[in-house]
């Protein structure tokens, strides 16, 4: 047996499903928050090296656009900024410290209150994929 049928477009031949496995989550030492893809932006740091930061706090914003924020990914301890000419983000470093989480208000549920959730948020490079 095949592990291709013939029909319209390829159909996999399984067998049986996989067996379901709980999802698990790995918590690492250091962390970096990075640019989104594409052009490297103008950033302004609202962190300096040194400064402890919790879970999801606004790290950086864009310069040209204050309401668009880059977060921590982890609450810990800034150990490097690395920007190039022009306020360029390179990386943000952080090393685990805490376990300290932001919370962002929900209560705004019209599109503009969740524009402006994503942005505080940092997801929104997500929703640009």
């Amino acid at each position: 047996m095949g592990f291709f049928r013939a029909g319209k477009g390829l159909v996999p031949a399984i067998a049986a499903l996989p067996e379901r496995r709980e999802d698990t989550c790995v918590t690492t030492e250091e962390a970096a928050v990075l640019p989104p893809a594409g052009p490297i932006p103008h950033v302004t740091p609202l962190v300096a090296e040194g400064d402890r930061v919790a879970q999801g706090e606004a790290v950086a914003h864009l310069r040209h656009a204050p309401g668009i924020r880059l977060t921590a990914p982890i609450a810990g301890t800034v150990a490097l900024i690395v920007m190039r000419p022009g306020r360029r983000l390179v990386e943000i470093v952080l090393f685990r410290d805490g376990d300290a989480v932001v919370r962002h208000e929900t209560s705004d549920q019209t599109p503009d209150g969740l524009r402006r959730l994503f942005q505080a948020s940092g997801a929104w490079p997500l929703l640009r994929r």
